[in-house]
This record gives structure tokens, sequence and C-alpha cells, in this order.
């Protein structure tokens, strides 16, 4: 599990937000990595992991979901909110990402999904996609 690379440093929230967003929408990992900070904390439905955990989080979620479309993203200031909808082998997911800024880099990314009977199939795929 390697720490993210270092992280991009913006000129402002509103072009680091549009590289992660791109980087979701294009199933980018390690382009995703570039904009957190080396001790961002992703919060998701299942785990809190911080630092040097999360870049396995983000490479689990490339595995785990397929055609992931993001389909808005609302700015205020310092965060964003992404929200988006995938697919977990044959079931639909939906999800919004709340993202939040701090000194040039993202330091915490909140993840909520839905429905909630896909939660179960939602964790095998990242388990079953979690790096090695």
């Amino acid at each position: 599990m390697n720490a993210p690379s270092t992280p991009l440093r913006a000129g402002n929230g509103d072009d680091l937000i549009d590289v992660y967003v791109s980087a979701l929408a294009t199933d980018d990992a390690d382009m995703a990595l570039t904009t957190l900070s080396a001790d961002a904390t992703f919060h998701s439905p299942f785990n809190t992991w911080r630092s040097r955990h999360v870049p396995s989080v983000f490479r689990a979620r490339s595995g785990a979901f397929t055609d992931l479309l993001v389909t808005s993203v609302i700015r205020d200031h310092d965060r964003a909110v992404i929200c988006w909808h995938a697919a977990v082998g044959d079931a639909r997911v939906e999800a919004a990402e709340l993202v939040s800024v701090s000194d040039g880099a993202i330091d915490r990314v909140d993840v909520f999904l839905r429905p909630a009977a896909v939660l179960d199939a939602v964790h095998r795929a990242m388990v079953a996609a979690w790096p090695r």
C-alpha cells in the first residue's frame, strides 16, 4: 500500500475539485490520490480510513464499481457534494460524496450510498477488490 504521491496543489478549491471529479469519472484512482492531503480521511458506510490506508480505499473503489457516472457537482467555497451512480455486479448504486478542502488539498471525503439493500453487495465488491 503506497502513500499518495505529492498532493496536487491547485490555485483554488474549485480547480482541485475539478481534478478530483475528473478522476472519479474516469476511474483514475492515482489521479484522485494526487488531490488528497497526506493525512486525508475517507469515511464510508463501512469504516473510516486515514492517511496511509486511504490509497487502498480509492484503488478498491476503482475495482468494485463499474459504469460510474457523475451526475452533479454542487460547490460552496471549500466543499463540494459530488453525486454519482454506478453498478456493483447487477445492482445499481447511488452515491453522494462530501469533499472538504483545506490548505490546498482535499483532507476529507465522506461517502453516502443508497439504497440500503445494495450495501452488502458493495461491501463484498470492495473486499474482493482490496489491494493485496
